[in-house]
């Protein structure tokens, strides 16, 4: 488990750092527009190399949340679900993170002369933000029926295709572990089993509120039309603050991290006496 979490770890450290400093993403949600407010942009990297980027992180973080689940949900002898074949799983894990990001396919139909894509979009918000103007800006689309497609049908279908996949492993977990437990494990290896697992859902649940959160922005803006600029960059705002968020679960989680961290206190508390 310790290259599962590992894994986990590295996919959400790398969308922080991507969003928080590399490409911090400007979404435009009326009209499908973006630009990169980040490092990327100052090396003159492409907004739809950003985008693309920013994309396969983030569904790759996703998909390391379902790792850990069927991980645990494969540990056990019982489950009469798990996978124990690694082909099997390879392909499981492959396909489902290609359905996932199968979102970015709309990309490529995002329109070539781009000026005139920016004098459409001004029919759907006519009164954007100044960053509009002064930036370059990458316009997916104006169609408000591709609008509409994406955010009201391919969004709900990749949040419940991811959704289902997680309750399925999750709930394979709880059975075997609370409710048919194997008689053959020790009551003692029973309960660090059942305790490592709730450790899992805690640190896994903050970015899926996140993902969450945005999806739920996403669905007030179709129902009322008001979701306000400053809104949206809240959003972002909140999602570069999740890996701080993060950061405290796995510590409160993990005794073996929490007690690293409380020797550097101690170190450094040391070192001030000692320089006082």
């Amino acid at each position: 488990m310790n290259n599962v979490n590992s894994n986990h770890y590295s996919s959400c450290v790398l969308l922080d750092f991507l969003v928080c400093s590399m490409s911090t993403p400007y979404v435009f949600l009326h009209f499908l527009g973006f630009f990169g407010a980040g490092f990327f942009s100052g090396f003159g990297v492409s907004n739809m190399v950003q985008i693309v980027t920013g994309l396969l992180v983030f569904f790759g973080m996703v998909n390391s949340n379902i790792f850990v689940f069927e991980s645990r949900s494969s540990s056990l002898q019982m489950n009469r679900f798990r996978m124990t074949r690694t082909s099997v799983r390879i392909m499981y894990h492959v396909v489902s993170f290609c359905l996932n990001s199968s979102i970015c396919l709309f990309l490529l139909f995002s329109p070539d002369d781009q000026s005139a894509a920016k004098l459409d979009a001004l029919k759907l918000d006519p009164c954007p933000t100044r960053e509009f103007f002064i930036n370059d800006i990458l316009i997916i689309s104006t169609d408000i029926h591709t609008i509409h497609f994406i955010l009201w049908i391919c969004g709900p279908v990749i949040m419940l295709h991811m959704t289902i996949h997680l309750f399925f492993h999750a709930i394979c977990t709880i059975y075997y572990l609370y409710v048919a437990p194997s008689k053959s494990i020790s009551v003692e290896t029973q309960r660090n089993q059942r305790k490592f697992f709730m450790g899992i859902i805690f640190q896994t649940t903050i970015p899926m509120v996140v993902f969450l959160s945005i999806v739920g922005l996403i669905v007030i803006d179709g129902v009322k039309q008001s979701m306000s600029q400053s809104i949206m960059n809240s959003t972002i705002i909140a999602i570069g603050g999740h890996g701080i968020v993060e950061s405290i679960s796995v510590i409160l989680v993990h005794r073996s991290y929490r007690r690293v961290v409380l020797r550097m206190l101690k170190k450094q508390e040391t070192k001030s006496k000692i320089t006082i």
